[in-house]
């Protein structure tokens, strides 16, 4: 008696490789590196891991950062957030600045633009 060959499964075709989803960016376009270097750059350094995902989300750029700074605010992570949530631009510290404002804590400032004062 002859052997009986098994019988083939049947031809399944391959599903098509999935697309590849883009990259996030990381990179801060005034940098052309990497978003924590940018950060780094601009003054930033040994950040926690919640500091940089809060500054992140909230839209801090190294941009920003060194903008406040020129308007004579020197902020750390937490304040750079409270400053980016408020609205409070390097120009609006400036403005209030010029008015003989100098000596406002980051609090206060942040208290002006909360109460609409320009």
């Amino acid at each position: 008696m002859a052997p009986v060959a098994a019988p083939r499964a049947p031809h399944t075709p391959k599903a098509p490789a999935a697309p590849k989803a883009p990259s996030a960016p990381t990179a801060d376009s005034s940098e052309g590196g990497s978003y924590i270097g940018g950060l780094q750059s601009a003054g930033l350094k040994d950040l926690t891991v919640d500091e940089i995902i809060a500054l992140k989300i909230h839209g801090v750029t190294p941009e920003y950062i060194r903008e406040m700074r020129a308007a004579g605010l020197e902020a750390n992570p937490r304040e750079l957030v409270a400053l980016k949530v408020q609205d409070v631009t390097p120009e609006f510290a400036q403005k209030i600045r010029s008015h003989g404002f100098k000596d406002l804590t980051i609090h206060q400032l942040i208290s002006l633009k909360v109460a609409g004062i320009s």
